[in-house]
């Protein structure tokens, strides 16, 4: 049987296997109207595959995507756990305090969202929903040239998401869009989600309710700073430069659409600089 059961693995090709599942998720995708983040790596293990590294793939990809489900659920349902209230003015009062008046507000004064034009909104948006991606492409690059180093990054960047989840349960927060709707701030308008379709699809990722107030600290920008920092630090191309600017566009854009105040974001960089000393700081790339 244990015979039998090794020729059979031995004669599966991985990379049809993947293909395969790529058609069935950008079916189920389209069905649904949005893509998740299985299509992503489900690209990247096929890349994987064809370069004929598709079973090292699963052993490294798999364990870490399981908790990163589990991070997710945890993230999903965090403000019901505790039956912890939900704080809404407290960052209304801080950035008014820091800047005179929050930032969202600021930003949607000057710059008037009815004013903006579609192809705008549109790269706002693709902007956005990098976030979705950046850290997974980086890590997966990383991979590809530096198995140990990638492993080391997947964990970290879980590690991230965890400590986060700790403030989603104990402290969960209200975005500037949900303020505003309460009264506590001036009309704000989410306009990333109102004029245009939202990146969520069938996905491993989306078993949970969308989850608003798990907004403090910001993995929009946590996430792709702890990123650009890997990046910054064991690739040459100079590429990793302009990588670096990603989580700054992210920043704005999330803080411009409402979805984040700068306070969520100032933190959520704290917490992935955190990371990066624990997991990458002293750690050496291979050259």
């Amino acid at each position: 049987m244990e015979l039998d059961k090794a020729w059979l693995m031995g004669k599966i090709d991985f990379r049809w296997v993947y293909v395969v599942l790529i058609a069935v998720v950008v079916v189920l995708n389209l069905i649904t109207r949005g893509f998740g983040l299985d299509l992503v790596i489900l690209v990247f293990g096929t890349v994987a595959a064809f370069k004929g590294k598709g079973r090292k793939f699963l052993q490294d990809w798999a364990p870490f995507l399981v908790l990163f489900w589990a991070y997710e659920s945890l993230r999903g349902v965090a403000d019901t756990l505790m039956n912890r209230p939900v704080y809404v003015g407290i960052f209304v009062n801080l950035e008014s305090v820091l800047f005179g008046t929050p930032l969202p507000v600021y930003l949607q004064q000057i710059f008037p969202v009815d004013h903006l034009p579609y192809v705008l909104v549109a790269l706002m948006f693709f902007i956005y929903s990098t976030f979705y991606w950046f850290w997974a492409g980086i890590g997966f690059l990383l991979w590809m040239s530096d198995r140990k180093s990638a492993k080391r990054y997947l964990w970290g960047l879980l590690a991230v998401s965890f400590t986060a989840a700790v403030f989603y349960v104990l402290f969960p927060s209200a975005p500037p869009w949900y303020a505003a709707s309460q009264g506590f701030l001036p009309p704000l308008s989410r306009f990333l989600w109102g004029r245009l379709v939202p990146n969520k699809g069938l996905s491993f990722v989306h078993f949970w309710d969308q989850n608003y107030f798990a907004a403090f600290p910001s993995l929009h920008v946590a996430w792709p700073f702890y990123a650009a920092l890997w990046s910054l630090k064991c690739f040459k191309s100079k590429l990793k430069y302009l990588a670096a600017l990603v989580p700054f566009f992210i920043w704005f854009v999330v803080v411009y659409g409402a979805e984040h105040y700068f306070l969520d974001g100032l933190f959520g960089i704290f917490l992935a600089s955190l990371g990066f000393v624990v997991f990458g700081y002293n750690w050496k790339c291979r050259e």
